[in-house]
Order: structure tokens, then sequence, then C-alpha cells
């Protein structure tokens, strides 16, 4: 009986073909580890905290109706912040979602490959160089490698540097609450002018006003709060979408549909990292576009057009340095390619000569035969003549050129004349019809 069980045990190994490593190529248990942690990924492990930002952009929209429906709320500019605040916060939700797609994505279609030297300097302090080859004989595995890649993004995600960057911007809002010289009192006449024709103050506490008031101010620090929470992964995110360029040998596929060598999604996922900063600067371009129009609003312009290139430029940043070790590793696969090519056109070269110094003894089906594989390098040549340099394609660099398109034009002086136009043919077909 035991001798039945360990030829058993062998047959069975010897159809899997165990690795040196002791791993069943079939059965493949590290790259089952790295859907494994995929699936399990968790942008935000905290369960009150995962659902305060699930909760909080929809509680916004729900206070903004409330307000403009009971207390006949029409103060403009509280009302677009209050839709720009939700809609970062969809965005950020977006975000999240994309993180585990995008790596899921990585791998699956084998873009990256085991690096044969140690880069120590882009370890994180934790990390014992995952891809360090101290036993070149026994390699760490590839899948091994990347699993150690996912569970360091959850882990810096989860950080606890996040409580730190929130708590610094719950004091960055408290210092534009209340050290700006006009900022308190702009918010109790706000909030004044909105209640004092309903009710009035009470000698026994607080007025509505003040209370209203400081609810207010203690929203504004729950989203300061959130902000930083969001800053922080956001900040994440791009750096270990930079050291993935550095950790890994990046093995751009030839003619992907994406156009971009498969690293679309990649790209996505600067993008949606661009865009929650970019809600806010359009807010304030839209703001310093259409401030003359509302008188009450003039103390916006130099104020807004200032913070407005610190949501632009977090933007540009945002998306473009993250991607820059991609794009340097897309550049060097270039060369290797053009290196290729090169080979290839002097193959062309010499079939040609070829062709043409024996057009007159060639057979018929010996010179057709030649004609279809010279017409075939060619074709070869042309389709790979134009390498992907960069992880995004022109799709994703138009839908961020697009929603630069407002605060480019505020800061640019355009937009007013823009407005006007538009303003102009508004009015031009109210008087037609």
């Amino acid at each position: 009986m035991a001798l039945d069980t360990e030829e058993r045990r062998l047959v069975l190994m010897s159809a899997q073909k165990v690795t040196p490593l002791g791993l069943s190529e079939d059965s493949s248990p590290t790259s089952d580890s790295v859907s494994q942690a995929v699936e399990s990924f968790q942008g935000i492990q905290s369960r009150v905290l995962h659902w305060v930002l699930q909760l909080l952009p929809w509680l916004i929209l729900c206070l903004l109706i409330a307000g403009i429906v009971i207390l006949k709320l029409r103060e403009p500019m509280f009302i677009s912040g209050s839709v720009a605040a939700a809609l970062s916060l969809f965005a950020f939700q977006i975000l999240l979602r994309r993180i585990p797609e995008t790596l899921g994505t990585i791998w699956n279609r084998k873009l990256v490959a085991a690096r044969l030297t140690a880069d120590l300097s882009d370890a994180s302090p934790t990390e014992e160089a995952p891809n360090s080859t101290a036993n070149p004989s026994n390699p760490v595995p590839l899948e091994a490698q990347y699993r150690t890649f996912v569970d360091d993004v959850e882990g810096l995600l989860n950080h606890s540097g996040q409580w730190l960057t929130a708590i610094f911007f719950v004091l960055l809002v408290g210092a534009w609450t209340f050290l700006h010289p006009h900022g308190v009192r702009i918010l109790m006449d706000n909030v004044g002018g909105l209640l004092s024709d309903r009710v009035s103050s009470t000698a026994t506490g607080p007025s509505p006003v003040v209370l209203l008031t400081r609810f207010i101010i203690g929203l504004e620090c729950l989203i300061g709060f959130i902000v930083g929470l969001m800053a922080w992964r956001m900040a994440v995110i791009g750096l270990q979408v930079w050291r993935l360029g550095k950790r890994f040998d990046l093995t751009p596929q030839l003619g992907h549909p994406d156009r971009c060598g498969g690293f679309e999604s990649l790209g996505n996922l600067c993008l949606w990292n661009a865009l929650i900063v970019t809600v806010p600067a359009v807010f304030l371009g839209i703001w310093i576009i259409i401030g003359p129009s509302f008188p009450g609003y003039w103390w916006t312009l130099p104020l807004f057009s200032k913070l407005l290139l610190v949501p632009m430029v977090v933007a540009v940043i945002s998306f473009f340095l993250p991607l820059w070790s991609v794009h340097q590793a897309m550049v060097a696969k270039r060369a290797e390619v053009r290196w290729q090519l090169d080979q290839l056109g002097r193959s062309i070269d010499g079939l040609a000569r070829e062709m043409l110094d024996g057009a007159d003894e060639l057979e018929p089906e010996e010179g057709e035969k030649m004609a279809k594989k010279l017409e075939l390098m060619q074709q070869i040549y042309q389709k790979n003549e134009h390498y992907p340099v960069w992880p995004f394609n022109l799709g994703i660099m138009v839908k961020f050129a697009t929603s630069q398109a407002v605060p480019l034009l505020s800061l640019s002086g355009l937009g007013q004349p823009v407005l006007k136009v538009i303003k102009g043919i508004v009015d031009f077909l109210d008087q037609v019809q």
C-alpha cells in the first residue's frame, strides 16, 4: 500500500512538471497568489473611513438640495463649491477602484519581468530589496516579486502617515477660515443674510446663525480631514507607479491596440489621479471668469488667480511625473526595437537588390515568392516603426488637455472675452426668437 502511494505521488509530480523551486507549473500557486492579492486589495482598510468616503459626496449633495429647497439658498459660489467637492470625492472613488484593476491588468498582460540586478535605492524602507538576487542560482520568482509590490501598494495606502496628512489639511482649512482677514466675516454675513429674515436670536443660547456657522466650519474641517486622506493616497499612487518602472523590467507589447504598448490602464490611473485636483482647478477658473459678473464676489479674482496655480501644477505633476520611469523604460525598449528594425531594413535592401540584379533570370514563381516576402518585411517594418514611448495614448492626452482648458483660459485672460462672445450669441438668438 505504501509503495502504491509513493508511485502515485511520483506520477502526479511528473505530470505536473515540478520546478526546481518545488512549484508546479500547472498549478502556479504564486500566480494565484497575485490574483488573490488583487481581488482582496483594499485601498481603504478601515470600514468606517470606507463608508464615510462612500457616503460623504451624497451627503454633501443632499444637504445642498435641502439648503436650496428649504432655506432658499442662493449663494452661487457655495453651491458650485459644494458640487465641486462632491465631484472630487466621486473621482476619488473611481481612482480607488482602478488601482487593483490596473495592477491586475499589468500582471495579466505580462507587462513586467524580473530584473536581473538589484535596485536597492527604489526599495521602500520596510522592504528587503525584493528584486535582490543574493543567490543568482535561486532568484526570487517574478510572481513573488509582483505579489510583494501589490502588498506594498496596499500597505502604503493604509499607512499611519495618512492621519498626519489629514490633520495638516484640517489645520490648513482652519487657517483659511480664521486667519484670512475677511474669512469669518464673509461666512457670518452669508449665513446671517440667509437666516436673518426667517429667525431671530434667542437670549437663552446661541442664535441659529451662530449654530449654522459652527456647523459649516465643522463641515469644512471634516472635508479638510478627508482631503488629507485623499492627498496621502494620491501621493502613494504616484510614488508606486514611478517605482513600477524601477523595480521591474517592463516589456511593452508590440502592436497593442491601445497604441501605448498595453499600458493604457496605467495612463488612465494617473489621469484619474490628476482629475481629482483638476475639479477644484475648474471651479476656481470658472469663478475667475464669471466673478466680475457678480458684484459681491470681486474679491475672488486676485485670490483665486493665485490659488489656481496650485491645483494646476499638482495635476500636471500627478499625471506626468509618476509615468516618467515607465517612459524611460519604454524609450530603452524602443532602442532595442530600432536596432532590430535597422537589421530588417538591411535585409529588405538586400532582398530588393537581389531581385533587381537577378530580374532577368528569375522564374515567375520564384519572383512572386520573393516579392511577397519583400512586401511582408516592409509591412512588419512599417507596423513597428512608430514604437510607443509613453504609457498613454492620444485619447488619454486629449482628456487631460481638455480638463485643463478652463483653468488655462482663466489664467490667460481669454476666459472673459470668450464668455462675452457666448453671451452675445445667446442674446442674439433670444432676439431672433
